[in-house]
Protein backbone atom coordinates (compact mmCIF):
# COMPACT_ATOMS: atom_id res chain seq x y z
CA UNK A 1 0.00 0.00 0.00
CA UNK A 2 2.28 2.42 0.58
CA UNK A 3 4.74 1.68 -2.49
CA UNK A 4 1.66 2.62 -4.51
CA UNK A 5 0.95 5.63 -2.37
CA UNK A 6 4.84 6.47 -3.08
CA UNK A 7 4.47 5.90 -6.56
CA UNK A 8 1.37 7.78 -7.04
CA UNK A 9 2.70 10.85 -5.55
CA UNK A 10 5.93 10.94 -7.46
CA UNK A 11 4.03 10.22 -10.74
CA UNK A 12 1.48 13.15 -9.50
CA UNK A 13 4.05 15.99 -8.73
CA UNK A 14 6.61 15.13 -11.84
CA UNK A 15 3.22 15.32 -14.21
CA UNK A 16 2.21 18.40 -12.52
CA UNK A 17 5.58 19.45 -12.51
CA UNK A 18 5.89 18.86 -16.50
CA UNK A 19 2.67 20.46 -17.63
CA UNK A 20 3.55 23.28 -15.86
CA UNK A 21 6.82 23.29 -17.12
CA UNK A 22 5.55 22.68 -20.60
CA UNK A 23 2.41 25.49 -20.12
CA UNK A 24 5.72 27.73 -19.18
CA UNK A 25 7.57 26.78 -22.00
CA UNK A 26 4.80 26.73 -24.57
CA UNK A 27 3.71 29.88 -23.77
CA UNK A 28 7.26 31.54 -23.64
CA UNK A 29 7.80 30.04 -27.38
CA UNK A 30 4.72 31.39 -28.64
CA UNK A 31 5.23 34.95 -27.11
CA UNK A 32 8.52 34.40 -28.68
CA UNK A 33 7.17 33.57 -31.81
CA UNK A 34 4.85 36.42 -32.33
CA UNK A 35 7.39 38.80 -31.57
CA UNK A 36 9.88 37.56 -34.38
CA UNK A 37 7.10 37.60 -36.19
CA UNK A 38 5.88 41.36 -35.27
CA UNK A 39 10.29 42.11 -35.70
CA UNK A 40 9.61 40.40 -39.63
CA UNK A 41 6.49 42.66 -40.01
CA UNK A 42 8.78 45.40 -39.16
CA UNK A 43 11.51 44.82 -40.91
CA UNK A 44 9.31 44.62 -44.16
CA UNK A 45 7.73 47.19 -43.18
CA UNK A 46 11.00 49.75 -43.19
CA UNK A 47 12.24 48.37 -46.37
CA UNK A 48 8.78 48.88 -48.50
CA UNK A 49 9.04 52.79 -47.34
CA UNK A 50 12.54 53.04 -48.61
CA UNK A 51 10.88 51.72 -52.24
CA UNK A 52 8.05 53.70 -51.97
CA UNK A 53 10.07 57.00 -50.85
CA UNK A 54 12.47 56.46 -53.46
CA UNK A 55 10.26 55.47 -56.41
CA UNK A 56 8.02 57.75 -58.50
CA UNK A 57 5.10 55.67 -58.13
CA UNK A 58 2.10 56.30 -60.47
CA UNK A 59 -0.07 52.84 -59.60
CA UNK A 60 0.26 52.01 -56.01
CA UNK A 61 -1.97 48.91 -56.57
CA UNK A 62 0.31 47.39 -58.85
CA UNK A 63 3.41 48.41 -57.36
CA UNK A 64 1.37 46.57 -54.06
CA UNK A 65 1.46 43.52 -55.83
CA UNK A 66 4.45 43.41 -57.74
CA UNK A 67 6.22 44.51 -54.13
CA UNK A 68 4.61 42.10 -52.46
CA UNK A 69 5.52 39.20 -55.04
CA UNK A 70 9.02 40.00 -54.63
CA UNK A 71 9.17 39.68 -50.92
CA UNK A 72 6.81 36.24 -50.84
CA UNK A 73 9.48 34.71 -53.24
CA UNK A 74 11.54 33.17 -50.79
CA UNK A 75 8.58 32.32 -48.21
CA UNK A 76 5.76 29.81 -48.35
CA UNK A 77 2.22 30.18 -49.20
CA UNK A 78 0.96 29.93 -45.80
CA UNK A 79 3.76 32.94 -45.05
CA UNK A 80 2.95 35.16 -47.61
CA UNK A 81 2.57 38.82 -46.41
CA UNK A 82 0.29 40.82 -47.50
CA UNK A 83 0.91 44.63 -48.36
CA UNK A 84 -1.13 47.56 -48.47
CA UNK A 85 -0.38 51.38 -49.00
CA UNK A 86 -3.61 53.65 -47.58
CA UNK A 87 -3.81 57.31 -47.78
CA UNK A 88 -3.15 60.19 -45.71
CA UNK A 89 -7.32 60.52 -45.28
CA UNK A 90 -7.61 56.00 -45.45
CA UNK A 91 -8.66 55.40 -48.98
CA UNK A 92 -6.93 52.41 -50.01
CA UNK A 93 -4.21 52.99 -52.88
CA UNK A 94 -2.76 49.52 -53.04
CA UNK A 95 -3.28 46.16 -52.16
CA UNK A 96 -1.35 43.02 -52.99
CA UNK A 97 -4.48 40.55 -51.35
CA UNK A 98 -7.22 42.11 -52.22
CA UNK A 99 -8.83 44.93 -55.08
CA UNK A 100 -9.12 48.03 -53.64
CA UNK A 101 -12.24 48.75 -55.30
CA UNK A 102 -14.17 46.49 -52.58
CA UNK A 103 -12.77 48.13 -49.86
CA UNK A 104 -13.55 51.01 -47.75
CA UNK A 105 -12.58 53.44 -46.06
CA UNK A 106 -9.43 52.41 -43.82
CA UNK A 107 -9.28 55.18 -41.49
CA UNK A 108 -11.00 53.80 -38.81
CA UNK A 109 -8.97 50.37 -38.66
CA UNK A 110 -7.32 50.02 -35.02
CA UNK A 111 -3.88 49.72 -35.97
CA UNK A 112 -4.47 52.75 -38.32
CA UNK A 113 -5.53 55.06 -35.74
CA UNK A 114 -2.73 53.92 -33.23
CA UNK A 115 -0.27 54.56 -36.41
CA UNK A 116 -1.72 58.32 -36.91
CA UNK A 117 -1.05 58.70 -33.01
CA UNK A 118 1.82 56.63 -32.22
CA UNK A 119 3.81 56.27 -35.81
CA UNK A 120 3.13 52.63 -35.84
CA UNK A 121 -0.11 50.33 -35.02
CA UNK A 122 0.01 46.74 -34.34
CA UNK A 123 -3.01 44.83 -34.32
CA UNK A 124 -4.37 41.39 -34.28
CA UNK A 125 -7.95 40.81 -35.53
CA UNK A 126 -10.18 39.60 -38.60
CA UNK A 127 -10.44 41.39 -41.79
CA UNK A 128 -13.54 42.94 -42.67
CA UNK A 129 -12.52 42.41 -46.59
CA UNK A 130 -10.97 39.01 -47.09
CA UNK A 131 -12.81 37.35 -43.88
CA UNK A 132 -8.97 35.81 -42.98
CA UNK A 133 -7.71 36.55 -39.37
CA UNK A 134 -4.47 38.65 -39.43
CA UNK A 135 -1.60 40.46 -37.26
CA UNK A 136 -1.38 43.48 -39.20
CA UNK A 137 1.84 46.32 -38.68
CA UNK A 138 0.96 50.01 -39.70
CA UNK A 139 3.47 52.80 -40.19
CA UNK A 140 2.67 56.30 -40.95
CA UNK A 141 5.06 57.54 -43.97
CA UNK A 142 6.77 60.72 -44.54
CA UNK A 143 4.47 62.04 -47.44
CA UNK A 144 1.48 61.51 -44.87
CA UNK A 145 -0.47 58.09 -45.82
CA UNK A 146 0.45 55.00 -44.24
CA UNK A 147 2.01 51.41 -45.07
CA UNK A 148 0.54 48.38 -43.54
CA UNK A 149 2.05 44.67 -43.52
CA UNK A 150 0.13 41.98 -42.57
CA UNK A 151 0.30 38.39 -41.80
CA UNK A 152 -2.24 35.35 -41.55
CA UNK A 153 -2.92 34.05 -38.35
CA UNK A 154 -2.74 30.58 -39.96
CA UNK A 155 0.26 30.63 -40.48
CA UNK A 156 1.22 31.97 -36.60
CA UNK A 157 -1.19 29.40 -35.30
CA UNK A 158 0.13 26.46 -37.28
CA UNK A 159 3.64 27.29 -36.11
CA UNK A 160 2.31 27.65 -32.01
CA UNK A 161 0.47 24.57 -32.84
CA UNK A 162 3.47 22.51 -34.17
CA UNK A 163 5.62 23.87 -31.02
CA UNK A 164 2.40 22.71 -28.80
CA UNK A 165 2.72 19.65 -30.21
CA UNK A 166 6.36 19.41 -29.86
CA UNK A 167 5.66 20.04 -26.08
CA UNK A 168 2.83 17.87 -25.63
CA UNK A 169 5.16 14.99 -26.64
CA UNK A 170 8.15 16.10 -24.76
CA UNK A 171 5.95 16.42 -21.92
CA UNK A 172 4.28 12.82 -22.88
CA UNK A 173 7.63 10.88 -23.52
CA UNK A 174 8.95 12.41 -19.96
CA UNK A 175 6.47 10.92 -17.96
CA UNK A 176 6.73 7.85 -19.73
CA UNK A 177 10.77 7.87 -18.92
CA UNK A 178 9.33 9.44 -15.30
CA UNK A 179 7.00 6.10 -14.64
CA UNK A 180 10.15 4.09 -15.58
CA UNK A 181 12.41 6.17 -13.54
CA UNK A 182 9.57 5.93 -10.85
CA UNK A 183 9.28 2.59 -10.96
CA UNK A 184 12.88 1.78 -10.13
CA UNK A 185 13.39 4.34 -8.08
CA UNK A 186 10.44 3.60 -5.99
CA UNK A 187 11.52 0.01 -5.78
CA UNK A 188 15.19 0.88 -4.72
CA UNK A 189 13.75 3.44 -1.91
CA UNK A 190 10.85 1.18 -0.48
CA UNK A 191 13.16 -1.45 -0.43
CA UNK A 192 14.64 -0.95 2.80
CA UNK A 193 11.08 0.02 4.06
CA UNK A 194 9.63 -3.56 2.60
CA UNK A 195 12.54 -5.03 4.89
CA UNK A 196 11.93 -2.88 7.94
CA UNK A 197 7.83 -3.89 7.84
CA UNK A 198 9.01 -7.49 7.58
CA UNK A 199 11.78 -7.33 10.03
CA UNK A 200 9.20 -5.52 12.67
CA UNK A 201 6.26 -8.01 11.55
CA UNK A 202 8.94 -11.07 12.76
CA UNK A 203 9.75 -9.14 15.74
CA UNK A 204 6.12 -8.15 16.57
CA UNK A 205 5.65 -12.11 16.38
CA UNK A 206 8.07 -13.17 18.81
CA UNK A 207 10.89 -14.11 16.02
CA UNK A 208 14.20 -11.76 17.73
CA UNK A 209 16.80 -13.94 16.20
CA UNK A 210 15.70 -12.38 12.89
CA UNK A 211 18.20 -9.96 11.11
CA UNK A 212 17.58 -7.89 7.87
CA UNK A 213 19.88 -8.43 5.08
CA UNK A 214 21.38 -4.46 3.59
CA UNK A 215 24.70 -3.47 2.13
CA UNK A 216 25.51 -0.55 4.24
CA UNK A 217 25.49 2.85 2.00
CA UNK A 218 26.13 6.35 3.36
CA UNK A 219 22.17 6.94 2.96
CA UNK A 220 19.64 7.69 6.42
CA UNK A 221 17.78 4.51 5.04
CA UNK A 222 20.99 2.12 5.43
CA UNK A 223 21.50 3.85 9.28
CA UNK A 224 17.99 2.82 9.94
CA UNK A 225 18.37 -0.59 8.92
CA UNK A 226 21.49 -0.64 10.61
CA UNK A 227 19.56 0.89 14.03
CA UNK A 228 17.03 -1.50 13.63
CA UNK A 229 19.46 -4.45 13.58
CA UNK A 230 20.84 -3.19 16.55
CA UNK A 231 17.71 -2.82 18.00
CA UNK A 232 16.76 -6.12 17.64
CA UNK A 233 19.80 -7.49 18.78
CA UNK A 234 19.54 -5.36 22.34
CA UNK A 235 15.85 -6.75 22.81
CA UNK A 236 16.99 -10.38 21.58
CA UNK A 237 19.75 -10.26 24.84
CA UNK A 238 17.22 -8.37 27.79
CA UNK A 239 14.45 -10.66 26.52
CA UNK A 240 16.79 -13.97 26.54
CA UNK A 241 18.20 -12.61 30.00
CA UNK A 242 13.94 -11.85 30.84
CA UNK A 243 13.74 -15.26 29.70
CA UNK A 244 16.06 -16.90 31.40
CA UNK A 245 15.54 -15.31 35.05
CA UNK A 246 11.41 -16.16 34.64
CA UNK A 247 12.56 -19.22 34.04
CA UNK A 248 14.75 -19.58 36.68
CA UNK A 249 12.05 -18.10 38.79
CA UNK A 250 9.39 -20.55 37.46
CA UNK A 251 11.63 -23.37 38.32
CA UNK A 252 12.15 -22.67 41.82
CA UNK A 253 8.70 -21.34 42.62
CA UNK A 254 7.04 -25.01 40.85
CA UNK A 255 10.06 -26.79 42.79
CA UNK A 256 8.60 -24.79 45.54
CA UNK A 257 6.38 -27.71 48.03
CA UNK A 258 4.06 -25.20 48.50
CA UNK A 259 1.90 -23.94 46.41
CA UNK A 260 1.79 -20.39 45.30
CA UNK A 261 -0.72 -18.22 43.25
CA UNK A 262 -0.20 -14.09 42.80
CA UNK A 263 -4.04 -12.35 42.20
CA UNK A 264 -4.17 -8.62 41.23
CA UNK A 265 -6.24 -5.83 41.87
CA UNK A 266 -8.57 -6.56 39.28
CA UNK A 267 -9.11 -10.46 39.95
CA UNK A 268 -6.90 -11.66 37.55
CA UNK A 269 -4.54 -14.28 38.17
CA UNK A 270 -1.00 -13.21 37.46
CA UNK A 271 1.07 -16.29 38.58
CA UNK A 272 -0.12 -20.41 39.88
CA UNK A 273 2.87 -22.33 39.95
CA UNK A 274 2.28 -26.23 39.91
CA UNK A 275 2.04 -27.22 42.88
CA UNK A 276 -1.27 -24.95 43.36
CA UNK A 277 -3.53 -27.29 41.21
CA UNK A 278 -3.11 -30.35 43.59
CA UNK A 279 -4.49 -28.44 46.37
CA UNK A 280 -9.34 -29.11 46.69
CA UNK A 281 -10.36 -26.22 44.39
CA UNK A 282 -7.55 -25.32 42.60
CA UNK A 283 -7.44 -28.10 39.62
CA UNK A 284 -8.18 -25.31 36.75
CA UNK A 285 -5.82 -22.74 37.87
CA UNK A 286 -3.70 -21.14 35.33
CA UNK A 287 -1.93 -17.49 35.02
CA UNK A 288 -3.63 -14.91 33.27
CA UNK A 289 -7.59 -16.60 33.89
CA UNK A 290 -9.70 -14.55 36.52
CA UNK A 291 -9.94 -15.47 39.95
CA UNK A 292 -13.88 -17.05 39.46
CA UNK A 293 -12.32 -19.91 39.02
CA UNK A 294 -10.92 -20.68 42.50
CA UNK A 295 -13.41 -22.79 44.09
CA UNK A 296 -12.38 -22.69 47.73
CA UNK A 297 -14.19 -19.96 49.40
CA UNK A 298 -12.49 -19.46 52.67
CA UNK A 299 -8.98 -18.70 50.12
CA UNK A 300 -11.79 -15.82 48.37
CA UNK A 301 -12.12 -14.32 51.81
CA UNK A 302 -8.50 -14.56 52.73
CA UNK A 303 -7.87 -12.65 49.36
CA UNK A 304 -10.58 -9.73 50.12
CA UNK A 305 -9.07 -9.44 53.53
CA UNK A 306 -5.99 -9.06 52.25
CA UNK A 307 -6.78 -6.46 50.18
CA UNK A 308 -8.89 -4.50 52.23
CA UNK A 309 -6.63 -4.26 55.44
CA UNK A 310 -3.30 -4.15 53.29
CA UNK A 311 -1.59 -5.98 55.51
CA UNK A 312 -0.05 -9.88 56.13
CA UNK A 313 -3.27 -12.57 57.08
CA UNK A 314 -2.25 -15.98 58.28
CA UNK A 315 -5.20 -18.90 58.73
CA UNK A 316 -5.81 -22.09 58.66
CA UNK A 317 -8.00 -23.90 56.28
CA UNK A 318 -10.12 -26.93 56.46
CA UNK A 319 -10.82 -28.35 53.25
CA UNK A 320 -11.71 -32.22 52.29
CA UNK A 321 -10.29 -34.22 55.78
CA UNK A 322 -7.28 -31.72 55.17
CA UNK A 323 -5.55 -29.04 56.58
CA UNK A 324 -3.94 -26.00 55.06
CA UNK A 325 -1.93 -23.14 56.57
CA UNK A 326 -1.91 -20.33 54.24
CA UNK A 327 -0.01 -17.23 54.75
CA UNK A 328 -1.23 -13.85 52.52
CA UNK A 329 0.81 -10.97 51.87
CA UNK A 330 -0.40 -8.01 50.51
CA UNK A 331 2.15 -5.69 47.90
CA UNK A 332 1.87 -2.52 45.55
CA UNK A 333 2.21 -2.71 41.63
CA UNK A 334 2.63 0.45 39.32
CA UNK A 335 -0.76 -0.02 37.97
CA UNK A 336 -2.37 -1.34 41.51
CA UNK A 337 -2.12 -3.91 44.42
CA UNK A 338 -1.63 -7.44 44.70
CA UNK A 339 -1.89 -10.49 46.75
CA UNK A 340 0.33 -13.74 47.46
CA UNK A 341 -1.00 -16.60 49.04
CA UNK A 342 1.23 -19.53 49.93
CA UNK A 343 -0.43 -22.65 50.78
CA UNK A 344 0.96 -25.46 52.57
CA UNK A 345 -0.59 -28.74 53.33
CA UNK A 346 0.10 -29.28 56.99
CA UNK A 347 -1.93 -32.67 57.31
CA UNK A 348 0.52 -34.76 57.80
CA UNK A 349 1.90 -32.81 60.64
CA UNK A 350 -0.76 -32.17 62.61
CA UNK A 351 -1.91 -35.91 62.17
CA UNK A 352 1.87 -36.43 64.14
CA UNK A 353 1.31 -33.76 66.59
CA UNK A 354 -1.90 -35.40 67.52
CA UNK A 355 0.11 -38.85 67.23
CA UNK A 356 2.78 -37.43 69.43
CA UNK A 357 0.53 -35.85 71.78
CA UNK A 358 -1.30 -39.19 72.11
CA UNK A 359 1.70 -40.85 72.53
CA UNK A 360 2.80 -38.88 75.32
CA UNK A 361 -0.69 -39.04 77.04
CA UNK A 362 -0.37 -43.07 75.91
CA UNK A 363 3.25 -43.35 77.56
CA UNK A 364 2.66 -41.13 80.71
CA UNK A 365 -0.67 -43.40 81.51
CA UNK A 366 1.38 -47.07 80.81
CA UNK A 367 4.09 -45.62 83.42
CA UNK A 368 1.68 -44.24 85.92
CA UNK A 369 -0.57 -47.66 85.91
CA UNK A 370 2.96 -49.67 86.70
CA UNK A 371 4.81 -46.94 89.09
CA UNK A 372 1.64 -46.25 91.08
CA UNK A 373 1.05 -50.09 91.67
CA UNK A 374 4.78 -50.72 92.77
CA UNK A 375 4.44 -46.93 94.71
CA UNK A 376 0.94 -48.66 96.47
CA UNK A 377 2.32 -51.90 97.58
CA UNK A 378 5.92 -50.29 98.84
CA UNK A 379 3.58 -48.28 101.34
CA UNK A 380 1.37 -51.34 102.15
CA UNK A 381 4.87 -53.11 102.99
CA UNK A 382 5.90 -49.64 104.58
CA UNK A 383 3.14 -49.69 107.09
CA UNK A 384 3.86 -53.36 108.43
CA UNK A 385 3.06 -55.80 105.97
CA UNK A 386 6.71 -56.42 105.53
CA UNK A 387 5.98 -58.33 108.93
CA UNK A 388 3.75 -60.65 107.31
CA UNK A 389 5.94 -63.03 105.25
CA UNK A 390 3.51 -64.68 103.06
CA UNK A 391 1.77 -61.02 102.06
CA UNK A 392 5.28 -59.90 101.84
CA UNK A 393 5.95 -62.25 98.96
CA UNK A 394 3.00 -62.16 97.53
CA UNK A 395 3.24 -57.85 97.36
CA UNK A 396 7.05 -58.17 96.11
CA UNK A 397 5.92 -60.74 93.36
CA UNK A 398 3.22 -58.47 92.00
CA UNK A 399 6.30 -55.35 92.58
CA UNK A 400 8.34 -57.97 90.53
CA UNK A 401 5.66 -58.36 88.07
CA UNK A 402 4.88 -54.56 87.64
CA UNK A 403 8.74 -53.72 86.89
CA UNK A 404 9.16 -56.64 84.02
CA UNK A 405 6.21 -54.73 82.53
CA UNK A 406 7.20 -51.36 82.96
CA UNK A 407 10.96 -52.59 82.05
CA UNK A 408 9.28 -53.96 78.75
CA UNK A 409 7.73 -50.95 78.10
CA UNK A 410 10.72 -49.04 78.37
CA UNK A 411 12.44 -51.09 75.94
CA UNK A 412 9.47 -50.88 73.48
CA UNK A 413 9.59 -47.44 73.28
CA UNK A 414 12.99 -47.44 73.34
CA UNK A 415 13.60 -49.58 70.48
CA UNK A 416 10.32 -48.13 68.40
CA UNK A 417 12.41 -44.75 68.88
CA UNK A 418 15.48 -46.42 67.35
CA UNK A 419 13.23 -47.54 64.44
CA UNK A 420 11.72 -43.88 63.67
CA UNK A 421 14.66 -42.62 63.44
CA UNK A 422 16.98 -45.17 62.19
CA UNK A 423 17.01 -43.21 58.51
CA UNK A 424 19.77 -44.63 57.58
CA UNK A 425 20.63 -47.95 57.73
CA UNK A 426 23.52 -48.82 59.23
CA UNK A 427 23.30 -52.74 59.10
CA UNK A 428 22.66 -54.07 55.77
CA UNK A 429 23.42 -57.59 55.75
CA UNK A 430 22.12 -61.22 53.64
CA UNK A 431 19.45 -62.58 56.11
CA UNK A 432 17.99 -66.02 55.24
CA UNK A 433 14.31 -65.69 56.28
CA UNK A 434 13.66 -68.60 57.39
CA UNK A 435 16.85 -69.23 59.67
CA UNK A 436 15.76 -65.99 61.41
CA UNK A 437 12.16 -67.42 61.65
CA UNK A 438 13.73 -70.30 63.48
CA UNK A 439 15.66 -68.22 65.61
CA UNK A 440 12.25 -66.39 67.02
CA UNK A 441 10.93 -69.74 67.61
CA UNK A 442 13.38 -70.63 69.74
CA UNK A 443 13.51 -68.16 71.97
CA UNK A 444 9.00 -68.44 72.22
CA UNK A 445 9.83 -71.98 72.53
CA UNK A 446 8.47 -72.24 76.36
CA UNK A 447 5.60 -69.67 75.94
CA UNK A 448 4.44 -72.42 72.83
CA UNK A 449 4.79 -75.06 74.89
CA UNK A 450 3.14 -74.29 78.02
CA UNK A 451 -0.26 -73.69 75.52
CA UNK A 452 0.14 -76.92 73.72
CA UNK A 453 0.66 -75.20 70.41
CA UNK A 454 1.59 -76.84 66.99
CA UNK A 455 4.11 -74.80 64.86
CA UNK A 456 4.69 -75.08 61.23
CA UNK A 457 7.66 -73.27 59.51
CA UNK A 458 7.28 -73.52 56.11
CA UNK A 459 9.48 -70.80 54.86
CA UNK A 460 11.90 -72.33 52.55
CA UNK A 461 15.54 -71.90 53.31
CA UNK A 462 16.72 -70.48 49.99
CA UNK A 463 14.88 -66.68 50.52
CA UNK A 464 17.02 -64.04 51.32
CA UNK A 465 16.79 -60.35 52.31
CA UNK A 466 18.84 -57.36 52.53
CA UNK A 467 18.59 -56.15 56.11
CA UNK A 468 19.29 -55.89 59.78
CA UNK A 469 19.10 -59.56 60.96
CA UNK A 470 18.02 -58.24 64.28
CA UNK A 471 15.03 -56.44 63.00
CA UNK A 472 13.65 -58.95 60.81
CA UNK A 473 14.03 -61.15 63.92
CA UNK A 474 12.24 -58.65 66.01
CA UNK A 475 9.00 -58.67 63.76
CA UNK A 476 9.00 -62.30 64.24
CA UNK A 477 9.27 -62.59 68.03
CA UNK A 478 6.46 -59.90 68.49
CA UNK A 479 3.84 -61.61 65.43
CA UNK A 480 4.51 -65.17 66.87
CA UNK A 481 4.16 -63.86 70.66
CA UNK A 482 0.89 -62.32 69.58
CA UNK A 483 0.28 -65.84 68.25
CA UNK A 484 0.88 -67.58 71.20
CA UNK A 485 -0.84 -65.20 73.25
CA UNK A 486 -3.54 -64.57 71.68
CA UNK A 487 -3.92 -68.40 70.66
CA UNK A 488 -6.36 -71.34 72.07
CA UNK A 489 -5.02 -73.79 74.25
CA UNK A 490 -3.70 -76.60 71.88
CA UNK A 491 -4.14 -74.39 68.55
CA UNK A 492 -1.69 -73.84 66.02
CA UNK A 493 0.56 -71.06 64.13
CA UNK A 494 1.65 -71.42 60.75
CA UNK A 495 4.56 -69.55 58.85
CA UNK A 496 5.15 -69.62 55.22
CA UNK A 497 5.84 -67.37 52.44
CA UNK A 498 4.85 -66.17 49.13
CA UNK A 499 7.32 -64.97 46.51
CA UNK A 500 7.00 -62.22 43.22
CA UNK A 501 9.53 -61.14 41.35
CA UNK A 502 9.73 -57.90 43.46
CA UNK A 503 8.26 -58.59 46.50
CA UNK A 504 8.18 -61.41 49.47
CA UNK A 505 5.11 -62.14 51.85
CA UNK A 506 5.72 -63.56 55.11
CA UNK A 507 3.03 -64.86 56.65
CA UNK A 508 2.17 -66.12 60.36
CA UNK A 509 -1.21 -67.32 60.54
CA UNK A 510 -2.97 -68.41 63.87
CA UNK A 511 -5.98 -70.09 65.15
CA UNK A 512 -6.81 -67.75 67.71
CA UNK A 513 -9.58 -65.37 69.11
CA UNK A 514 -9.74 -63.27 66.23
CA UNK A 515 -9.52 -59.78 65.64
CA UNK A 516 -13.22 -57.62 64.66
CA UNK A 517 -13.08 -55.89 61.10
CA UNK A 518 -13.85 -52.39 63.35
CA UNK A 519 -10.39 -52.71 65.28
CA UNK A 520 -8.26 -53.59 62.02
CA UNK A 521 -8.05 -50.31 60.69
CA UNK A 522 -6.26 -49.37 64.15
CA UNK A 523 -4.52 -52.43 64.77
CA UNK A 524 -1.25 -51.24 64.03
CA UNK A 525 -1.34 -47.49 66.11
CA UNK A 526 0.93 -47.32 69.23
CA UNK A 527 -0.90 -48.35 72.81
CA UNK A 528 -4.41 -49.92 70.65
CA UNK A 529 -5.61 -52.50 72.36
CA UNK A 530 -8.70 -54.74 71.11
CA UNK A 531 -9.29 -55.87 74.89
CA UNK A 532 -7.18 -53.50 77.33
CA UNK A 533 -7.90 -55.60 80.32
CA UNK A 534 -6.84 -58.70 78.73
CA UNK A 535 -3.70 -57.00 76.59
CA UNK A 536 -2.42 -55.98 79.97
CA UNK A 537 -2.90 -59.17 82.02
CA UNK A 538 -0.64 -60.88 79.22
CA UNK A 539 1.75 -58.07 79.74
CA UNK A 540 1.44 -56.58 76.89
CA UNK A 541 2.75 -53.16 75.75
CA UNK A 542 0.49 -52.10 73.46
CA UNK A 543 3.36 -50.79 70.69
CA UNK A 544 4.33 -54.86 69.49
CA UNK A 545 2.61 -54.34 66.15
CA UNK A 546 3.46 -50.69 65.90
CA UNK A 547 7.25 -51.92 65.87
CA UNK A 548 6.53 -54.55 63.24
CA UNK A 549 4.71 -51.87 60.88
CA UNK A 550 7.63 -49.31 61.66
CA UNK A 551 10.06 -51.94 60.82
CA UNK A 552 8.43 -53.20 57.56
CA UNK A 553 8.34 -49.08 56.60
CA UNK A 554 12.27 -48.76 57.42
CA UNK A 555 12.24 -51.66 54.39
CA UNK A 556 9.97 -50.27 52.16
CA UNK A 557 7.78 -52.85 53.17
CA UNK A 558 3.75 -52.83 54.57
CA UNK A 559 2.23 -55.14 57.17
CA UNK A 560 -1.54 -56.34 56.81
CA UNK A 561 -3.85 -58.43 58.14
CA UNK A 562 -6.56 -60.67 57.22
CA UNK A 563 -8.87 -61.96 60.76
CA UNK A 564 -11.82 -63.40 61.57
CA UNK A 565 -13.58 -63.58 64.87
CA UNK A 566 -13.51 -67.05 66.58
CA UNK A 567 -11.21 -68.81 63.66
CA UNK A 568 -7.85 -66.67 64.02
CA UNK A 569 -5.55 -64.11 62.45
CA UNK A 570 -3.26 -64.57 58.85
CA UNK A 571 -0.64 -61.46 59.36
CA UNK A 572 1.33 -60.83 56.14
CA UNK A 573 4.56 -58.78 56.04
CA UNK A 574 5.20 -57.45 51.93
CA UNK A 575 9.20 -56.35 51.74
CA UNK A 576 10.61 -55.44 48.43
CA UNK A 577 13.57 -57.92 47.32
CA UNK A 578 16.33 -55.66 46.69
Amino acid sequence: MFKKKLYSYFFFIITISLLISGLIISRISVTKYKSQVEEELRSHAGTLMYYLEENDITDFDVFATELNNRINTFTDDDHDIRLTIISEDGIVLGDSAASIDDMDNHSQRPEIIKAKNEGIGIETRRSDTTGINYMYLAVKMDSGGFLRVSVALSYINSITGSIYKSIFITILISLLLAAFIGVRFTRKFIKPIELLTEHSNEVSAGNLFHRIPFEPRNDELSDLVESFNKTTETLETAFNEISYKNNELNTLLNAINDGIIAVSSDNTILFANNRINEFPGFELIKSGAKINLIKSSGVLNLIEETMTKEESVHRDLISKNAIYSCFSSYFTLEDGKGVIISMQDITKIRKLEKIRYDFVSNVTHELNTPLTSIKGFIETLKEGAIKDTDTAMQFLNIIDIESDRLSNLINDILTLSSIENDTVLTVNERVQVCSVANDALILLNKKIQEKNINVSNEIPPGIYLNADPDRIKQMFINLIDNAVKYNIQGGSIELYLKKSDKYIEIHIKDTGIGIARSHIERLFERFYRVDKGRSREMGGTGLGLSIVKHIALLYNGTVSIESTPGEGSDFCIKLPIQ
